[in-house]
């Protein structure tokens, strides 16, 4: 009969517990794609086959995406790098702002635990998501902030007062108005900005790229 290549059974010892939870069956076959011989590719009670591909990795191979579990606001993290990817920052810019209403600051300073769950870390390195973020955002936010504005939405009869014009209290304003409810902020400092105004040292982040998210909440 045919001859059937030898079987090996996978093993990756230098991967922690956790890591083998994490990632699925098709991100292993990605991983096995590298070898030669074909492998048998044990994952939980299924087993698969690899073999050798010659293809490059996409640039999303997750079937879950720890990087949007992993945020603490969810963005939708897949969608806007593939945007990006497809050279389409408005669009991308869209995505963000639907969830996010500081794309510069959070584009400069989040800790982006994203990155350290993403998928790529268990073979290469984990995508640029902050940087592509704020790539996101420098290209077209000009664009954005001259359309005409999105009707409002039918007024919900309640009035908010927010006190503190930091990044929580923007980001409050932003989805109360967008929500239909009057809100109104107050700040007790000259601008507005908060922590990132005044306490974080302007070589970490420019006075502009805070401006710039005041203006679009």
């Amino acid at each position: 009969g045919q001859h059937q290549p030898k079987q090996e059974t996978l093993r990756m010892p230098s991967l922690p517990k956790a890591a083998w939870q994490r990632l699925s069956c098709r991100t292993f076959s990605f991983l096995l794609s590298f070898e030669i011989p074909p492998y048998e590719l044990i994952c939980g009670n299924k087993k698969s086959t690899a073999f050798a591909v010659e293809e490059s990795l996409p640039l999303m191979n997750c079937f879950l995406s720890p990087c949007t579990t992993s945020c603490p606001i969810h963005q939708d993290i897949p969608a806007y790098l593939q945007a990006m990817e497809e050279g389409r920052p408005y669009d991308a810019f869209r995505i963000i702002v639907e969830k996010n209403a500081l794309p510069f600051i959070t584009g400069t300073l989040c800790p982006h635990t994203c990155a350290d769950r993403c998928m790529r870390n268990h073979y290469e390195e984990g995508l640029h998501i902050r940087e592509v973020k704020l790539q996101a955002a420098e290209s077209a936010y000009d664009t954005y902030m001259s359309e005409p504005k999105r009707p409002a939405p039918k007024a919900s009869g309640k009035k908010v007062a927010v006190i503190g014009a930091g990044p929580a209290g923007l980001a409050s304003a932003f989805f109360l108005s967008r929500a239909g409810v009057e809100t109104v902020v107050f700040e007790k400092r000259p601008e507005a900005g908060g922590i990132v105004k005044y306490a974080i040292p302007h070589f970490r982040i420019e006075d502009r790229k805070i401006e710039k998210d005041v203006k679009l909440c």
